[in-house]
């Protein structure tokens, strides 16, 4: 899971994919700094083009869909 709705603030738990996934943002065309929440509107809300958000979308499916195969293959 890329991002657990349920995380209360503070909470830093981070599985394998989620830090993959920020490295991969930090990396990204937009070079975000991070995926925590700030409670600043100039820290947490951005000007993204769609291609950055496509972007970002295929790498969290791909991150998701590699770790499910490593799943299954373990069973």
């Amino acid at each position: 899971m890329i991002y657990n709705i349920t995380k209360t603030k503070g909470e830093n738990t981070m599985n394998e994919v989620e830090k993959k996934f920020e490295s991969f943002c930090k990396q990204s065309i937009y070079n975000f700094e991070t995926l925590e929440e700030r409670y600043r509107d100039d820290l947490d809300f951005h000007d993204v083009p769609v291609w950055t958000i496509r972007e970002l979308m295929q790498k969290a499916y791909d991150l998701g869909r590699e770790d499910a195969m490593k799943e299954m293959r373990s069973e």
